[in-house]
């Protein structure tokens, strides 16, 4: 219901009077309504509500709901155990890197054993006494005045 002219007038004084005595009573004193810097002479009921809920809204504490704590504790449990998960399986893959070291490190003296025995060997093949044995065992030559037994064959 809308009203007009001297009955809206009357219907805000009316509203402000009953605000200033429920004010009086509470021994507050009543809000100065100002727009730009002027003074309203009449207030609205509408005008008064909104005030009255804006003041509300910022008195009330807000609060996170059941479902943003839940999301926020299934998320936390989820990187904790993603993170226990990739610690544990890293554990072993170091435990793996290190076997792998060891029969590497096995492996390698192994391998420098086998090249001192070839530097050895590439020494003696220079020798004279290298190249006598090939000539006997490969080529059957002898010395002057060596005798040469050779097996019988069935």
């Amino acid at each position: 219901m809308a009203f007009r002219g001297r009955d809206s007038t009357r219907c805000c004084l009316l509203f402000a009077a009953r605000y200033m005595m429920w004010c009086f009573e509470l021994e507050e004193e009543p809000l100065k309504y100002r727009k730009n810097g002027l003074k309203i002479k009449s207030l609205t009921y509408s005008q008064v509500r909104k005030e009255g809920e804006t003041v509300q809204r910022r008195r009330k504490k807000k609060r996170l709901s059941p479902v943003t704590v839940l999301g926020v504790i299934v998320l936390t449990l989820v990187l904790g155990g993603t993170m226990l998960y990739q610690q544990f399986s890293l554990k072993a893959e170091g435990k793996e890197y290190t076997s792998q070291i060891k029969e590497l490190k096995k492996e390698q003296k192994k391998l420098e054993q086998e090249q001192e025995e070839l530097e050895e060997f590439k020494e003696y093949v220079k020798t004279d006494s290298y190249a006598e044995e090939i000539a006997r065992d490969k080529f059957g030559l002898v010395h002057k005045g060596e005798i040469v037994f050779e097996p019988e064959e069935k």
